[in-house]
């Protein structure tokens, strides 16, 4: 069994979640950056 009570893990657990919705959004949105740096790349290579 789990060493933590229940209630401090309850507590955790809406910041565990927003802090993971947050990483996920950070990723999409380097991923896009990510993307618009290679479509430029793109472009200048092959105009």
């Amino acid at each position: 069994m789990t060493s933590f009570s229940l209630p401090t893990f309850s507590r955790l657990t809406p910041k565990i979640l927003r802090a993971e919705r947050e990483l996920a959004q950070m990723q999409q949105f380097y991923e896009k950056q990510a993307n618009a740096l290679a479509d430029g790349d793109c472009l200048r290579r092959h105009p």
